[in-house]
Order: structure tokens, then C-alpha cells, then sequence
């Protein structure tokens, strides 16, 4: 059997120093230039890892940056097209009502609108912290609030939980979200253009009956009382208030909301000094409490015309006139009754 080559090793000093000699074997020095190798190429590994590390960090850096002014970009757009959708569902209000108050159909509509163009109590009202709250429920845990930095391991990239590809999908993803409702918005839109165009050609072929029907309030004040079952002011009872009243100062002009023909002025114990337009078309106003009248009985009017003014006779609890819209002698509510 062959030996193990040995190899000696001898350390001189100075001339009072004994000398030293080390042996080794071929085998050692084969493990130990092994180990070196090892060592060497970890050592290159770990600078090359960290390197690697920095500039990732300064690219992640940017990319966060960046990601927290698409994220506000995207909190403005938001706003602004929450603010165009209550413009469109306000614009459809309108169709409506140009519909209702004009009898105009059509069988084939397919947008379902209501009355009030005004929001009820908390709908439709986006804010900057509401889009903000919108935003961070699209973020996945690591993008709303979790480092990113704290999942860093050791030779495996990318070094960062929250990569370069998971930034944009999320920034992707908001704007995909903006799209469809953009998409939404812009489809509804051309429905109401298309539908709106309609309505005009109908229009512009009855302009004599749109002329005809009352669209404005009857006088400048507030409201003090609507449409519908109320406490009688005087009685106590629940009664039907067949009208709305338009509070405001003594001597407010009043004015007619449509063209039509006078068809009554007088004073009746309830209603005081009261006027009666009739529109034609089956549809007649009536205004009550004035203090003046300034019209006759067969009297053409105008739309905007004055008539009379604002006043306190017959049964009144204060300065108003109270408007009356009778389809067919039946009362409806006038609010359906006025575009502004």
C-alpha cells in the first residue's frame, strides 16, 4: 500500500530563533486548498448579493414613488368620474321629467331613471378619504401596509416581497377598475344622447304643447310646504295638501310657469285672492293668498309672465303663494312639475 506523500514546512527567525519545521499531508493540503475555494466563492456570492441588493432597493424605491402618485392619480380620477356619474344620473332626472311632463313615450327605452335628481342622504357623495379607503381595499396586504423589506432572503431574487411586477398589477389593476366604470359611464352617456335626441325630435314636433306646460317655480322664496298628507296648520287633522307653497316677502312678483289663458281671479275664504291659468292639454295652475293680481280673466299669458303677488289672505299662516298643478281636475304634485 502506497504512503501518503507528507510535505514539510520550515520556519526560520532570526539567528537566536530555533527553527520549525510543520508537516503535512498531501491530503490536508488538498482540503485546505478545497475549503479556500469554498470560501472564495461565497465571498464573491455574498458581494455579488448585496450589490444585487442595492440597486434593488433604490429600484424598488423609485417604483414606490411612482406607485404612490398613480395611487393619488388615481384617488383624483376616481373623484372626478363619481362627480360625472351624479351629472349623468341628474341628466337623466331631466329626461324624465321632460318625459312625464310632456307625455312623451317610448317603449323601447331601457335606462331606468326616477324623479329626484338630488341624492338621497349618503349616496353618490365621493370624497378624497373615501377614494383614499377605496384604494387601500384594492391593495393586497404587502402593498397596504406591510415592509417590503421584511422578506429579504439570501440568494434567491427578487430580493423584495413586494416586486416590480406586483406594483404595477396593483396600479394595473386600479386603472382597470377606472376603465370599466369609465366604460359604464361613456355607454350610459350615449344611451342618454341617443334617448335625448329622441326627445327633442318629439319635442320640436309638439313645441306648442311644451310651451303649454308649467317647468319653473311660480315665485323666488323657499318652500315651506309640499306636496301630499300633512297636520292642518289650523286643525290639527291629517289632510291632503294639494299643492306647494313658495314662501317669501310680501309683494314677491309671482309668475305664470307656462302660456295659457286666465281662466279665473277672485277671492274664495280659503284660498284668498286666488288666480286659475288654464294651460290647455287638460292641465289648469292655481295660485293662492296673493296680495295683488295683476291679470284679468281671458287674459293670454306667457311663460315667466307676471300674474300677481306674493301675499297673506284667506287662511294663511304666513307670506306665501300656494301653487296648484291639476291634470284633468286632479291635483298632482307641481315639484314634477319644474325643471329647474
Amino acid at each position: 500500500m502506497k504512503s501518503d506523500k507528507k510535505y514539510n514546512i520550515i520556519i526560520t527567525g532570526n539567528h537566536k530563533s530555533p527553527l520549525r519545521m510543520i508537516t503535512l499531508s498531501r491530503g490536508w493540503i488538498h482540503f485546505s486548498v478545497f475549503v479556500l475555494g469554498v470560501t472564495v466563492l461565497i465571498l464573491i456570492g455574498i458581494v455579488g448579493d448585496y450589490f444585487q441588493l442595492v440597486a434593488q432597493s433604490n429600484e424598488n424605491k423609485i417604483l414606490k414613488v411612482k406607485n404612490e402618485q398613480m395611487e393619488k392619480q388615481y384617488v383624483n380620477l376616481a373623484a372626478k368620474l363619481s362627480s360625472l356619474e351624479l351629472q349623468i344620473e341628474k341628466v337623466k332626472s331631466l329626461s324624465t321629467k321632460l318625459k312625464s311632463i310632456t307625455d312623451v313615450t317610448d317603449e323601447d327605452r331601457e335606462l331606468d331613471l326616477v324623479f329626484s335628481s338630488d341624492p338621497r342622504p349618503g349616496e353618490n357623495i365621493i370624497t378624497e378619504k373615501n377614494n383614499r379607503e377605496l384604494a387601500n381595499d384594492n391593495l393586497e396586504p404587502s402593498e397596504a401596509g406591510e415592509d417590503p423589506d421584511s422578506k429579504l432572503t439570501f440568494f434567491k431574487w427578487p430580493l423584495f416581497s413586494r416586486s416590480p411586477n406586483t406594483i404595477q398589477s396593483s396600479s394595473t389593476k386600479f386603472f382597470s377598475d377606472l376603465e370599466v366604470r369609465i366604460m359604464q359611464s361613456s355607454k350610459s352617456s350615449q344611451k342618454i344622447e341617443l334617448d335625448m335626441t329622441k326627445l327633442w325630435d318629439n319635442l320640436s314636433e309638439r313645441r306648442d304643447l311644451l310651451d303649454h306646460t308649467p317647468s319653473i317655480y311660480p315665485a323666488y322664496g323657499w318652500v315651506s310646504s309640499h306636496f301630499g298628507y300633512r297636520n292642518d296648520p289650523f286643525t290639527g287633522k291629517v289632510t291632503l295638501h294639494k299643492g306647494l307653497d313658495v314662501a317669501g316677502p310680501i309683494g314677491t312678483p309671482v309668475h305664470a310657469p307656462a302660456a295659457g289663458v286666465v281662466s279665473y281671479v277672485g277671492y274664495e275664504p280659503g284660498y284668498g285672492k286666488i288666480v286659475s291659468i288654464d294651460h290647455g292639454f287638460g292641465v289648469v295652475t292655481r295660485f293662492a293668498h296673493n296680495s295683488k293680481v295683476f291679470v284679468k280673466v281671458g287674459q293670454q299669458i306667457s311663460r315667466r309672465d307676471k300674474i300677481s303677488a306674493i301675499g297673506n289672505t284667506g287662511r294663511s299662516s304666513g307670506p306665501h303663494v300656494h301653487y296648484e298643478v291639476r291634470v284633468n281636475g286632479i291635483p298632482v304634485d307641481p315639484k314634477n312639475y319644474v325643471l329647474e
